[in-house]
């Protein structure tokens, strides 16, 4: 089932569209709807008699003038709770900024810290490694002297034992 011919035919006439969409055909036929609502109203209106027209009059008027308040003040109140809201959001977003830039900065903290560390055990392997060195010259001198002093208490005691002492 698609869009009323004569909607169809109207929005031809009025230039809207060749093949209208079914938003513009939506769109028209509110208008029309509209069109013929307030046609019937100001038809029944007419109907009154007019002492009932113009008892109903003012307060037609306030009504409108206070429900225009009331949409202005609704208005105006979305308006605030929107603001108040984007405040709030970027609030935290700023929060979470201020955060993230102290994470940041203490994981780069830690980094440097790392790589300090890194550097201290480096330099601790290589003195441990001097050391080890250092150790196995001092193992190698201490059995060389241990020799030389086996070698000087045989001497001495080949000295000691000979005739001629």
């Amino acid at each position: 089932m698609g869009p009323d011919p004569s909607v169809v035919q109207w929005l031809k006439e009025a230039g809207i569209a060749k093949s209208p969409s079914s938003e513009s055909v939506k769109k028209v036929m509110q208008e029309v709807l509209d069109r013929e609502r307030e046609e019937e109203e100001r038809r029944l209106l007419n109907g009154l008699p007019i002492w009932i027209k113009n008892e109903l009059e003012p307060g037609v008027a306030a009504l409108t003038s206070h429900l225009q308040l009331m949409v202005a003040k609704v208005h105006e109140q979305t308006q605030q709770a929107e603001n108040r809201s984007r405040e709030e959001a970027e609030g935290w977003i700023r929060l979470r900024d201020r955060q993230i830039g102290r994470l940041e900065e203490q994981l780069v903290d830690q980094g440097d810290q790392l790589e300090k560390c890194t550097q201290d055990l480096e330099e601790a392997i290589r003195r441990a490694e001097e050391y080890a060195v250092e150790v196995e010259e001092l193992r190698m001198k201490n059995i060389e002297l241990k020799s030389a002093n086996s070698a000087l208490e045989r001497a001495f005691q080949t000295l000691s034992m000979s005739p001629s002492a």
